[in-house]
């Protein structure tokens, strides 16, 4: 197991992030988020706690509690943007898309301390847009996706230890299935346990596709689908066989049911979640008995003002 010294578990950080729920007490519907936070991504850190990034391109990290709804922000740092969000649980170090940043970075302690930061190759795409990640932990691998290019991103865990690590991020080129097409394309991303590959959404098609480490795409028909609007994803954590799927815009969460999970096949769109209350729920993360999803409200005339929550379904 890789740790880093300054990855610790720190019973500090958790406490300043909430305060301890009673076993009793019911989790909230909606937790608010500071003022002007911009949510975008989510992930579930050590139980009960979750972590969420911002837009705002102030590196802001907010940590709450699932069950009480209190939290705190952790962490923040000038011109950067924090977008999906992955945790490696062996490591304990907390991963962040950096979307036009250009950039990943690793926290230990909560998200409360930046262990490094790690720029991404731009290979010949004219911009990029590091959306969404997911960490590999038998691959020793995070995987990033580019909106706006054909192009995987890997980066070695060994990475969040700093070093001659932090140099070695891999871009490789989406062929197969997938063809990049106008406005976002590759989105959310995340790793199937059961089939042993990765699995990412494609916005603006609402394809979903299997992706190897080799940048080799194969499209997985869904039936129910297309899944436009498709941004995060997530296969449950206890049923190998259902992947939730963000509808940003449809303000839903589709429910995708695969027959052979092993192999990816025979998918299908059991039932849609509808998520009341939110403008445009983003990302999702799982954990204290529910699906919790930030609502990023894009379009919002004025969001340095603005009102944000994170919703429990």
């Amino acid at each position: 197991m890789m740790v880093c010294a300054a990855a610790r578990l720190a019973a500090a950080a958790i406490a300043a992030a909430a305060v301890a729920a009673t076993a009793a007490a019911a989790a909230p519907d909606v937790i608010p988020l500071p003022r002007g936070f911009r949510p975008e991504g989510i992930v579930a850190l050590t139980p009960p706690y979750f972590a969420v990034g911002s837009l705002a391109g102030n590196g802001q990290l907010y940590v709450f509690n699932g069950v009480s709804g209190t939290g705190a922000e952790v962490f923040n740092t000038p011109n950067q943007t924090v977008v999906g969000l992955t945790y490696d649980r062996r490591a304990r170090v907390l991963w962040a898309a950096g979307g036009p940043s250009g950039n990943v970075l690793a926290w230990g302690d909560q998200g409360a301390t930046l262990l490094s930061t790690v720029p991404l190759p731009k290979g010949d795409a004219k911009s990029a847009f590091a959306n969404d990640a997911v960490v590999v932990p038998t691959a020793g691998v995070v995987a990033v996706t580019d909106s706006q290019a054909p192009a995987l991103y890997l980066i070695p865990t060994a990475a969040a230890c700093g070093g001659a690590a932090t140099s070695s991020a891999v871009r490789v080129p989406l062929t197969g299935d997938f063809k990049q097409g106008p406005g976002f394309n590759a989105n959310g991303i995340e790793w199937s346990r059961a089939a042993r590959t990765l699995v990412l959404i494609q916005s603006n098609t609402g394809k979903l596709f299997r992706v190897a480490f080799d940048g080799r795409t194969a499209e997985i028909p869904v039936a129910g689908g297309p899944l436009t609007s498709g941004d995060g994803i997530l296969f449950d954590a206890s049923d190998r066989s259902v992947l939730y799927v963000v509808r940003n815009r449809l303000r839903k969460v589709a429910v995708v049911k695969f027959r052979n999970a092993r192999r990816l096949r025979g998918a299908r769109v059991t039932r849609n979640i509808t998520i009341g209350g939110a403008d445009t729920p983003t990302t999702v993360a799982q954990g204290a008995g529910g699906l919790y999803l930030p609502d990023a409200r894009f379009g919002t005339p004025d969001p340095a003002g603005a009102s944000y929550a994170v919703y429990r379904v």
